[in-house]
C-alpha cells in the first residue's frame, strides 16, 4: 500500500512539474512517508539485535502447543506494522508491541509479542499471544 501512494505521488509530481506547479506538498508527503518507513526498519532492526529476541524465540520455542499446531520452527519474521506512535513513545514508554510470524513445516502463526522494561535499558518478554 506505501509503494502504490508513494507511486501516486511521483506520478503526480510529474504532472504538476508539466503543469509548471509547485511540488513542495509532494515533497513533504514523500519524506514524511520515508521517515516512517526509516522509522520501523530501525525499531526492527533494535528488536532483532537485542536479547528480547532471543528470549523471544526461546519461550516460543519451548511452547509444546504450538509446536503440535505448526510443526518444528523454521524460523521467525517480523511484520512491520509497529504503530509509529509506538516507536517515537518507545524511549518513554513501559512496554511495546509486534507481530512476529512464526514459520513451522506445515503452518505459520502470527504471535503479538508485548515486551517491557523495569530498567531503562533491561527489556524483558510481557506477553505472547496468539493473533
Amino acid at each position: 500500500m506505501i509503494s502504490g501512494i508513494l507511486l501516486l505521488l511521483i506520478d503526480i509530481r510529474m504532472a504538476r512539474i508539466r503543469q509548471r506547479q509547485n511540488i513542495f506538498f509532494v515533497r513533504f508527503f514523500v519524506a514524511v512517508i520515508v521517515i516512517f518507513l526509516a522509522l520501523e526498519a530501525s525499531a526492527i532492526i533494535w528488536l532483532r539485535t537485542s536479547s528480547v529476541y532471543d528470549e523471544m524465540k526461546e519461550l516460543v520455542g519451548r511452547d509444546d502447543v504450538m509446536r503440535a499446531e505448526i510443526g518444528d520452527i523454521r524460523g521467525y519474521s517480523l511484520i512491520p506494522g509497529i504503530n509509529i506512535i509506538d516507536i517515537i513513545k518507545a524511549p518513554s514508554s513501559e512496554t511495546l508491541t509486534f507481530i512476529v510470524t512464526v514459520r513451522g513445516e506445515r503452518a505459520y502463526k502470527e504471535m503479538e509479542v508485548e515486551i517491557g522494561r523495569s530498567a531503562p535499558a533491561s527489556w524483558t518478554v510481557s506477553s505472547i499471544k496468539n493473533v
